[in-house]
C-alpha cells in the first residue's frame, strides 16, 4: 500500500488528486496539509474521515509513513516544496507546472536520481479522450506526414477574478504556465523537441496584469509547424484540435468530459463509460479513397485520468517506467523560457 499525503486540499487536491488516489487500488490517502484555523468550503475530514489533516507542509514531510508527496501549491511553491520533499527522502508527484525555470526542473530531476526517488509531473490532459484518440491516429499513419498541428484551449472570461490567485501577477503567473504547460506538453509528447520557437504573450482584458493570452508557434526540423493558442476572450467555440498531413486531416471540437464528471463527485470506478465522449463530439477525419473524398467521425477512445495513479503504483511497487517521463516535462519548461524570451525580443529562438 503506497501511502500519500497532498501539499495542499485546495481545488486540485479536491477535484483530482484525492479522488484519483482513492479510487486506485493499492494507493492510499494518508492525508492532506490543512492549517487549523483557516475558513475553507471543503474539510478534509468531511470528505475522508479518516485521513490525517496535517497543521504544515513540514508535519507533512515528517511523517515517517508517508511514501508519496504531491506538491499540488501554487507554482511559484513547487520547486521548492519538491526539493524538500525529495530531501525528507519522499517520492514526489507534482503538478504542472513542475517549476518555474528550466535549471529548477533539470535539478530536481538530478536530486530525484542521488537520493534514489521519482519526481512525476501531474500531465493529466495526456489522457483527456481527444488526445488519446488523436495520439492513436497519427501513430496509424492514416495523416501520412503531419505538417500542420493546431491545439487550443480557450476561455470565455471577459472580467477580472477579483480575489483569484489568477489574476496577481506572481512569477509565473498567467495562461502561458497554465494551460500552456498542457498544450506543449501534449505536443513534445506526440512530436519531440522543436528546433525553433516564435510566440507572443499579451493581456488582451482591460485592467489584466497577467498574461491572459498566447500564441506560441514551434518549427520541427522536418517540416511540422505547431501553432498552440489559448485565451480568455473567444467566445464561439474553435476546433480543439485541427491537424493536417498530406494523407489527411483530424478536426476536433470540445473538451474533455472527465473534469466535470469529478467535481461533480463521480469517480471511474463508479461511473459507467467513464470518459466516454458523447458521438455528437467525435472528431472528424478527412482523407481520400480512390480519389474521392472521404469524411468520418472518429469515435473517441474513453479519457482516462486513472491511468496516471495506476501507472504511479506501477511504476513504485512493480518497477513499471513512470507514466509521465522527465523528458516533456522539462522541455515543456525549456519551451515556455523560449516562448517569454522569443515575446520580449519579438524573434524567433532556437530551443
Amino acid at each position: 500500500m503506497i501511502k500519500i499525503g497532498l501539499a495542499a486540499f485546495g481545488m486540485s487536491g479536491q477535484v483530482f488528486h484525492a479522488p484519483l488516489i482513492t479510487d486506485t487500488e493499492g494507493l492510499l490517502l494518508k492525508g492532506a496539509v490543512q492549517r487549523p484555523g483557516k475558513e475553507r468550503k471543503v474539510s478534509l475530514h468531511d470528505r475522508y474521515p479518516e485521513a490525517h489533516g496535517y497543521e504544515s507542509y513540514a508535519a507533512l514531510l515528517a511523517d515517517p509513513d508517508l511514501d508519496v508527496v504531491v506538491v499540488n501549491t501554487p507554482q511559484e511553491l513547487h520547486y521548492e516544496q519538491a526539493l524538500l520533499a525529495l530531501e525528507a527522502g519522499k517520492h514526489v508527484v507534482v503538478e504542472k507546472p513542475a517549476t518555474l525555470t528550466y535549471q529548477q526542473i533539470t535539478q530536481l530531476y538530478e536530486v530525484a536520481e542521488r537520493v534514489g526517488r521519482s519526481v512525476v509531473v501531474f500531465q493529466n490532459r495526456r489522457w483527456d479522450a481527444d488526445f488519446l484518440t488523436l495520439k492513436e491516429v497519427v501513430s496509424s499513419g492514416v495523416l501520412g506526414h503531419v505538417v500542420q498541428y493546431e491545439s487550443t484551449f480557450n476561455r470565455w472570461r471577459n472580467y477580472l477574478e477579483l480575489g483569484s490567485w489568477k489574476e496577481v501577477p506572481n512569477e509565473g503567473s498567467g495562461l502561458l504556465y497554465n494551460l500552456g504547460s498542457h498544450l506543449i506538453d501534449q505536443v513534445v509528447h506526440l512530436f519531440g523537441a522543436p528546433a525553433t520557437v516564435f510566440g507572443i504573450v499579451k493581456a488582451e482584458r482591460k485592467g489584466s496584469q497577467v498574461v491572459d493570452a498566447f500564441q506560441v508557434v514551434l518549427q520541427y526540423a522536418d517540416g511540422l509547424t505547431a501553432n498552440l493558442r489559448s485565451s480568455y476572450l473567444v467566445a464561439e467555440p474553435v476546433p480543439k484540435f485541427a491537424v493536417h498531413g498530406d494523407l489527411g486531416s483530424f478536426v476536433k471540437y470540445g473538451l474533455d468530459v472527465q473534469e466535470g464528471h469529478l467535481k461533480a463527485g463521480l469517480v471511474p470506478s463508479t461511473k459507467t463509460n467513464w470518459g466516454q465522449e458523447e458521438e455528437a463530439n467525435w472528431a472528424t477525419l478527412y482523407t481520400e479513397k480512390s480519389g474521392r473524398p472521404v469524411r468520418a467521425a472518429i469515435p473517441s477512445i474513453a479519457g482516462s485520468y486513472q491511468s496516471f495513479y495506476q501507472g504511479l503504483h506501477d511504476h513504485l511497487v512493480d518497477g513499471a517506467p513512470a507514466p509521465v517521463d522527465a523528458f516533456a516535462p522539462a522541455m515543456t519548461i525549456k519551451i515556455i523560457e523560449a516562448v517569454m524570451e522569443s515575446s520580449a525580443k519579438g524573434r524567433i529562438v532556437r530551443v
